[in-house]
């Protein structure tokens, strides 16, 4: 992480058209920031990006760590969370592996309902963004070398359940209209564990 993130966590930074009428809110873990320069640069002149972000996985009934953090962190970014105006799209982007404990299907309906309630009323769209495939990059960096005669099979440097079960347990499951899931390991990673980064 760099310091400017870390000293970020748990507090709203603001970019794209502060004085456009629709608003954007990104929030999550690490994983929000492998979309905060993209949406910026795509929409963020017809918008305005909020972005909220720390080393927990918040929601209104809830906070859970990462790691051995400051409880205090993550409880002021709840806290932040609740007291923002409800924006007109929410985008969530948690990385549920680790001290997370989304384990079951039903933990993670547990989880995606404790992020709507943070907003009340709810946002028109909120939209759930599933784990990336942490790809090899220097695998797949190294497969574009033409020095390179026998090309590696890179995949994640650990099990790939739980990008599966995002997607198992997001579609097994009703949830309301306004919310919508996105599958970034199902767009750049085969069900086998080979990702293609390029």
């Amino acid at each position: 992480y760099s310091q400017e993130w870390i000293q970020s966590w748990g507090k709203w930074r603001h970019f794209g058209n502060q004085n456009a009428s629709q608003r954007i809110v990104l929030m999550g873990d690490s994983h929000a920031a492998h979309f905060e320069k993209q949406l910026i640069d795509k929409i963020g002149k017809h918008y305005a990006i909020d972005r909220i972000a720390g080393p927990c996985l918040v929601g209104k009934n809830q906070v859970k760590l990462a790691w051995e953090m400051p409880a205090q962190l993550c409880q002021n970014m709840q806290q932040n969370i609740l007291q923002t105006a409800v924006p007109d799209v929410a985008i969530v982007a948690y990385y549920l592996r680790g001290n997370k404990k989304i384990e079951s299907q039903e933990d993670f309906k547990n989880y995606v309902l404790d992020e709507i309630a943070l907003f009340n009323p709810p946002p028109k769209k909120m939209i759930f963004v599933g784990d990336p495939g942490n790809i090899d990059v220097v695998c797949e960096a190294a497969n574009q070398s033409k020095l390179l005669k026998n090309k590696k099979k890179c995949a994640p440097p650990y099990s790939i359940e739980s990008y599966l079960n995002f997607k198992k347990w997001s579609q097994n499951q009703t949830f309301p209209d306004f919310v919508h899931f996105v599958y970034p390991f199902e767009m750049l990673c085969e069900e086998s564990g080979h990702c293609q980064a390029y």
